[in-house]
């Protein structure tokens, strides 16, 4: 029997959670009813769920696993034993992602997260993916809230889930946030309804959070303070997930460092990147938990990432240009041209939020 459950711990041999069963799992949505062929088949049917962190017994063996990108960090305490959780401890070490434990020799493999659907390489293909993705981490859902900056990334995220969706945009700022009417007014554009939180203490706001254990740089407060008061607004208004654009940067050639990086290189930086994301997935995904809805990063979608790993370099970044494989799918999905040709502006700055922690350094 399979539970979703919102937490697990193991130690040794023994399995405890908030539900029971041979199989517990920490997910968006429900495993479909049926049987899967062993611990492959099960990961592949999880990996259909969004993001996952499960443990359990299958096939006689004893197992503790994350998705492809360690969204649900699993962190391994100081006795050798694992443990699931939505607020990870400040001293536990993270369990890698893609990577199985196995209990009969207290010992990990790797294993490689196949594309479910093989897209085309192509903006068309990312199209695809990216809705296969939302359908997917939607699920059954009426109503979605998505952690919105007005940029091309959360942009495009909205503007599909709409399709599947009612859609409610959700953005915070401080007083000395410069792209808050930006918001509004691409809000407006996209039809959507929006909320802007305003924060005036970030110092305050992080100094309540459990995440901030998870916190040792500036970038990190300003992310995690961002995400948990984005979250807490939407819970407030009854939403349970908060879709979010983390990942479109490192898949897709966002970041401005990658148009002077050598064209010859340019595609190991990129793998190293997305390699790296799975450190600040464990804060997000902490902070947005914390703040009372569950994370979830359609960019990330193991047939998302699969796609864009097979994508060449010079169609993300070209002619002086970022994301062009990604503004060209958001062209083609109708995405209007202010959001679909915006440079990027990373969150922690355009909302203030980096601008207030220097100020009031503490």
């Amino acid at each position: 029997m399979a539970s979703r459950v919102g937490w697990f711990s193991i130690g040794g041999s023994s399995l405890e959670s908030d539900g029971g069963g041979d199989l517990v799992y920490d997910s968006n949505n429900p495993l479909p009813d049926g049987e899967w062929e062993g611990l492959e088949g099960l990961l592949k049917a999880l990996h259909g769920t969004g993001e996952f962190a499960a443990a359990g017994r299958v096939g006689g063996t004893s197992f503790v696993a994350t998705d492809h990108m360690g969204s649900r960090p699993v962190y391994r305490t100081a006795d050798g034993g694992l443990f699931a959780t939505r607020h990870g401890p400040a001293s536990g070490g993270l369990q890698p992602p893609s990577t199985i434990y196995l209990f009969d020799g207290r010992r990990s493999v790797a294993y490689r997260a196949e594309e479910r659907v093989r897209h085309e390489a192509s903006a068309g293909g990312v199209l695809a993916a990216l809705r296969n993705s939302l359908k997917r981490r939607i699920g059954s859902r009426k109503k979605v809230a998505v952690s919105f900056s007005g940029g091309l990334d959360s942009s495009l995220i909205a503007w599909l889930a709409a399709e599947l969706a009612e859609v409610r945009l959700f953005s915070v700022f401080t007083e000395t946030g410069t792209d808050a009417s930006y918001a509004g007014t691409a809000a407006d554009a996209l039809g959507l309804g929006w909320r802007a939180t305003r924060v005036d203490d970030v110092y305050a706001l992080l100094e309540g959070m459990e995440t901030r254990s998870l916190c040792s740089t500036p970038m990190d407060m300003g992310l995690a303070a961002g995400f948990y008061a984005v979250s807490r607004a939407a819970c407030r208004e009854g939403f349970d997930i908060l879709l979010t654009g983390q990942g479109a940067d490192e898949l897709f050639g966002g970041y401005r460092k990658y148009l002077d990086a050598d064209p010859g290189r340019l595609q190991e930086v990129l793998l190293q990147d997305r390699r790296s994301l799975s450190a600040g997935l464990g804060r997000d995904s902490a902070a947005v938990f914390e703040g009372g809805c569950s994370p979830s990063f359609p960019y990330l979608d193991v047939d998302v990432v699969g796609l864009a790993d097979r994508l060449s370099p010079s169609v993300k970044v070209a002619g002086g240009r970022r994301k062009v494989v990604l503004r060209e799918a958001a062209a083609a999905a109708g995405l209007p041209d202010m959001m679909a040709e915006r440079e990027k502006k990373a969150f922690q700055y355009s909302s203030g939020i980096n601008k207030a922690l220097r100020k009031g350094r503490r």
